[in-house]
C-alpha cells in the first residue's frame, strides 16, 4: 500500500466518523420520542 493511500484512509476514517455522529444521534432522538 502506498503512504498516500494510508494517510487519505487515516484522515476519511475519523472526518467520516465526524460527520456521521450527529447524524446518528439525531437518528437516535427520533427513534426514542
Amino acid at each position: 500500500m502506498e503512504i498516500m493511500e494510508l494517510a487519505i484512509i487515516v484522515l476519511c476514517i475519523p472526518t467520516g466518523w465526524a460527520i456521521s455522529r450527529p447524524f446518528v444521534r439525531i437518528a437516535e432522538s427520533f427513534g426514542c420520542c
